[in-house]
């Protein structure tokens, strides 16, 4: 076979296509549930955390450039011996062409037929250009709380002003990170 022929097999294969069609599939990362814990030796604490998950925007990642908001979930426990945390941390991180959360950062969540008013959100300026506003933001919640949202059917967020439902995807991520709890 010429090395041309061979290239142009190589590339469909990669490509996951043939000449005959090409079949749809989901990204790979979309199914995906992955739930961290990372040991810090400074603090002496270790840290679970859920993969961070875009609710819009771009995918994630050191070279995406856009606007959009992620959110992520964690918990800590004292040294190396997993324990039951008395909160988890729901974070959000926005990347937009202002910062939308400076004033605003109320977080109402719907979970079901429950009404959350959990309060105003902590916040953060991460880092400013001409084009792009970062700002982080992230609320303790009891893991009663936590659990009512992660486990709920429908999940509704009011963030500030922006509004958006949580997917499948997100609460199978939330519901992972409650289940690492004391592993």
């Amino acid at each position: 076979m010429k090395p041309a022929t061979c290239m142009v097999l190589l590339v469909l294969a990669l490509l996951g296509g043939t000449a005959h069609g090409s079949q749809k599939t989901k990204p790979q990362n979309e199914e995906r549930i992955n739930v961290y814990r990372k040991y810090d030796k400074k603090k002496r604490e270790t840290v679970t955390q859920s993969d961070l998950m875009l609710i819009y925007g771009p995918e994630p990642g050191p070279y995406s450039l856009g606007f959009g908001l992620s959110m992520f979930a964690s918990y800590s426990f004292p040294d190396q011996k997993p324990s039951a945390p008395e909160t988890i941390t729901l974070s959000f991180i926005s990347s937009e062409n202002r910062y939308v959360f400076a004033f605003e950062r109320d977080l109402t969540i719907k979970a079901d037929n429950d009404i959350l008013k959990l309060g105003k959100m902590d916040y953060q300026q991460i880092r400013s250009s001409s084009q792009v506003a970062s700002e982080k933001l992230w609320l303790p919640l009891s893991r009663e709380v936590f659990g009512r949202i992660a486990n709920a059917k429908r999940v509704h967020v009011k963030l500030g002003e922006k509004e958006f439902d949580l997917n499948e995807h997100h609460l199978k991520n939330l519901q992972g990170l409650i289940n690492s709890i004391g592993q």
